[in-house]
């Protein structure tokens, strides 16, 4: 296996700035490095102001769709309410017709029935007559026949006088017939006037009803986006906070205790320019796990043709540790690390022709001797 050389190990740092847009990276991380402790805690205190805020407006909206909630219940069961109402109306509506169909066919017979007696009256009373007029022409030789005449005659007067009767009853019977059917024609008007008002009002509150429903989906869609901002500003106070907490231990204080990156043999170190060393390769055992040597962010996690999987850190300042020859990550891009959290895990180097690492610390372009960085004792075998 060839060795890494200087070249390649360059090559490395120079391919992904170029090609990855880590140099936009670096001068975000610049930025940010520019920030001060007071700026960062004056953003925090801000974002804690719109977070007490946004709070306060998403009770607001929960109380608001809480009672909206409450309200559009109570239209519901109004509307329940109303609906049993116009069922029984209905229902009472339907007993009243066909009462008043019934006594509208006992009408038509009474009618008819009356109509018969009608004739009945009329038919006596043409009889009637002629015998009445015959009885004051009969002389007094006549009185066997005029004795007849008058027995017909009281005969039929009585007939007369009973049929008379039933017809006077039944016009009375017809008479009460009509009223009741007059007053069943009100009560139906009444009722029909009932269930148009009763319909009229359920209308009216279905359409309030659709009027809650459609604030309800609104202040519902208010107080969810009123949440995910809120936890955006969480996450942005947490990203402050971290900004805030790194920038009190920047990484140009850290020379000389920054973590190792694995705990195992340095076997070359690569020489620079100015004979400064510039990387080291460490022999490990297969799968041993790889830490970061300090806070930071991850910029680069992919593998690489001849450095298989590489991790890249940004640690603000403009610096950056570079893990070359991984098995495999547990990162990923834009990922927070802590310092010393493991990031993967060796995999073959060619260098130590077995598991290994290849690791390097750098300012911009420009390599650092990495063992004045690195804790005097810690972690090297």
């Amino acid at each position: 296996m060839q060795a890494l050389s200087r070249p390649a190990g360059i090559a490395i740092l120079v391919a992904l700035v170029g090609a990855l847009g880590l140099t936009g990276l670096v001068r975000a991380d610049r930025a940010t490095a520019r920030e001060d402790r007071s700026a960062i805690e004056e953003r925090i205190e801000r974002q804690k102001q719109r977070m007490e805020e946004n709070k306060e407006s998403l009770s607001e909206l929960s109380q608001k769709e809480e009672k909206l909630y409450s309200e559009l219940a109570e239209l519901k069961e109004r509307v329940e309410r109303l609906t049993t109402r116009m069922s029984e109306q209905e229902k009472n509506l339907r007993r009243k017709r066909r009462r008043r169909k019934e006594l509208h066919d006992r009408n038509k017979e009474l009618l008819r029935r009356t109509r018969e007696k009608e004739e009945a009256v009329r038919d006596m009373l043409s009889r009637l007559w002629p015998l009445y007029v015959k009885s004051r022409e009969l002389g007094p030789g006549q009185v066997l026949n005029l004795q007849n005449i008058r027995l017909n005659y009281a005969w039929l007067t009585s007939i007369y006088e009973m049929a008379r009767d039933h017809l006077a009853s039944l016009q009375a019977e017809q008479k009460e017939l009509n009223t009741n059917l007059s007053r069943l024609k009100q009560v139906e008007k009444s009722i029909s006037k009932r269930l148009r008002e009763i319909q009229d009002t359920k209308d009216e509150l279905l359409e309030q009803r659709l009027t809650y429903q459609n604030k309800l989906q609104e202040v519902r869609a208010q107080r969810l986006a009123k949440r995910e901002q809120l936890e955006q500003i969480r996450e942005t106070i947490e990203d402050l906070r971290y900004r805030l907490e790194n920038a009190k231990k920047e990484i140009s204080r850290l020379k000389g205790s920054l973590t190792w990156p694995a705990s195992g043999r340095v076997v070359d170190t690569e020489e620079g320019e100015a004979g400064s060393s510039k990387g080291l390769s460490f022999s490990l055992s297969e799968g041993q796990k790889v830490r970061s040597v300090a806070w930071g962010k991850v910029v680069y996690d992919d593998k690489l043709r001849g450095f298989g999987q590489v991790v890249i850190i940004l640690h603000g300042q403009d610096y950056y540790s570079l893990y070359a020859y991984l098995l495999s990550s547990r990162v990923k891009m834009g990922q927070k690390i802590d310092q010393g959290e493991t990031i993967g895990r060796a995999g073959f180097h060619p260098r130590v022709n077995g598991p290994g690492l290849y690791f390097e610390l750098r300012r911009g372009q420009q390599p650092i001797d990495p063992k004045p960085w690195l804790e005097a004792a810690g972690g090297r075998g």
